[in-house]
């Protein structure tokens, strides 16, 4: 009986032994197989020293990419990057949540896509001012595909985007290179102009210097 005891404990023994090998082994690959806080870091945007004046400001801030084609064509899975639209307010869905869209004069796609976003509370107030077909900015980043139905039943897929930052009738990248355009006209002709007139100074000058010289060179009057 006692050899029996014997045998049951070393079995017993070698079974907790294997058992607790294995729940480390079970550890080790949990540690291989998360991933590394580096790369989680680097997947949420870098904070900026100050709040972005305007969507162009914002754009450069935050390092990110035009995102109107993703409106009507997602990815198959949201890649967390950082992206800016510019599009109409289609409804709010929430305090601070809301459904943009997109013509097809703006996709050139027939029909209307849309795009969902979440809005920062700092810029409640802005998107409290808001009106259903206002133009919007915002950028943030790519977090997840939303299914949802059009009025025919077809069933199709918006990003999902977690604003950074929210602008209510933003100009858009057309209007700010006008813009750039015609201040750079402008000083092209405020330059024209200061060249013309620091010609005419010269020629002043020059006319002034060659007067005084004949003055000079003249026999004085008896």
């Amino acid at each position: 009986m006692r050899k029996l005891f014997s045998v049951v404990g070393i079995l017993l023994i070698a079974v907790l032994a294997v058992l607790y090998g294995a729940g480390k082994v079970a550890e080790r690959r949990e540690e291989v197989s998360a991933p590394a806080p580096e790369s989680i870091a680097q997947a949420v945007p870098a904070p900026v020293e100050k709040v972005p004046a305007s969507m162009k400001e914002a754009r450069t801030a935050y390092n990110s990419n035009d995102g109107a084609f993703l409106i009507g064509s997602p990815k198959t899975k949201a890649d967390g990057g950082m992206y800016f639209v510019y599009a109409y307010l289609d409804r709010p869905t929430g305090e601070l949540e809301l459904r943009g869209r997109l013509d097809s004069a703006d996709t050139g796609k027939p029909g209307i896509e849309y795009f969902s976003a979440k809005i920062p509370e700092q810029f409640k107030a802005a998107f409290a001012n808001a009106q259903v077909g206002s133009i919007i900015g915002i950028v943030g980043r790519y977090v997840a595909n939303q299914e949802y139905k059009t009025v025919l039943g077809q069933e199709k897929l918006m990003p999902v985007f977690e604003a950074v930052y929210f602008e209510l009738n933003p100009k858009t990248p057309r209007q700010e290179q006008l813009e750039e355009e015609a201040e750079a006209r402008e000083r092209d002709y405020q330059r024209q102009i200061k060249e013309k007139e620091d010609a005419i100074k010269a020629e002043r000058l020059s006319q002034q210097s060659d007067a005084a010289g004949a003055a000079q060179d003249a026999p004085a009057a008896r």
